[in-house]
């Protein structure tokens, strides 16, 4: 697992957006991805999480259910609030 700190939420964004390109959409975070069967990224706030595992299995084949605590841990004052004028 990978915990970016982007600093800001746009560019939270700007990374996961190269992700959202080759996974499928799944409710986790802002916005978050599966990548094939071994992986599941998400943003959230000014941060990015990637996780991968190297060897795919039944034992560890990721499952969106399992990584919403990576999610809870980022503070809620993370999640930007978007004005349009």
């Amino acid at each position: 697992i990978d915990v970016y700190d982007m600093t800001d939420p746009l560019n939270a964004f700007g990374l996961f957006s190269s992700d959202r390109i080759s996974g499928k959409p799944v409710p986790i975070g802002a916005e978050g991805v599966k990548i094939g069967n071994s992986g599941l990224n998400f943003w959230k706030g000014r941060y990015v999480v990637r996780t991968a595992i190297l060897s795919v299995s039944p034992a560890t084949r990721p499952k969106p259910r399992n990584h919403p605590h990576a999610a809870a841990a980022v503070p809620a004052r993370a999640i930007p609030t978007a004005r349009i004028a």
